[in-house]
């Protein structure tokens, strides 16, 4: 049975949250990573409000659950799940967490812009957020899936996807601040590498 997430469960989880324990704080991101994987319902504000909460935490274990969720919901959920996640103002906190010293944070961080940047509507939103720069610092990453995620976001971010002329006017826009910022050598850099597939791609894209 898939999970629901009733007005009461919310409630609950709501409390845990905003409580000024760690360990119910904690409790709560793990319950939303667990409830992200399976929910089918769609995402609404107020479902986002405790989950941005809990991205904000200074516990590490925290954010690792809480940025798992996050990503799950745009990836597991329906497509409206993506407008939801943007329009929470979700993006600059994700952007913030590319920077956390955790790699599975960072990997959840690129692995949600990543799905949010499939959407022709979320693209220019993310560039404009700031969220090029940090990526392009994370391609260059040691990690392999850091450097993976990364990549990734960063390809969906200059793929072509839109058909009338004047969403492609603004989407040339955006790719010329990825080349302003130093996309290209990236993912020329990176052609050796485990990320060639994706590298190959995104230089195809320019």
């Amino acid at each position: 049975m898939k999970p629901v997430l009733t007005p009461q469960r919310l409630r609950a989880l709501c409390i845990l949250t905003y409580s000024e324990n760690s360990d119910l704080q904690r409790s709560a991101a793990l319950c939303l990573a667990e409830i992200s994987e399976r929910l089918l319902q769609p995402l609404t504000s107020e479902m986002m409000e405790p989950v941005l909460a809990l991205l904000e935490s200074d516990d590490i274990e925290t954010q690792k659950a809480a940025s798992l969720a996050v990503s799950n919901f745009a990836l597991v959920g329906p497509e409206s799940n993506k407008e939801v996640i943007v329009n929470s103002d979700t993006l600059p906190v994700l952007i913030r967490l590319l920077g956390n010293s955790d790699l599975e944070v960072q990997c959840n961080a690129c692995g949600c812009i990543t799905t949010l940047a499939t959407s022709n509507r979320n693209k220019s939103q993310i560039v404009a957020c700031g969220a090029v720069i940090p990526l392009i610092k994370l391609a260059k990453e040691s990690d392999v899936r850091v450097q993976r995620n990364a990549t990734g976001a960063l390809l969906n971010l200059t793929h072509l996807g839109f058909s009338s002329y004047f969403a492609s006017i603004f989407h040339r826009e955006d790719r010329e601040i990825l080349v302003g910022c130093g996309a290209v050598k990236v993912f020329v850099d990176l052609l050796p590498l485990r990320t060639q597939t994706y590298s190959i791609t995104c230089c195809s894209h320019f």
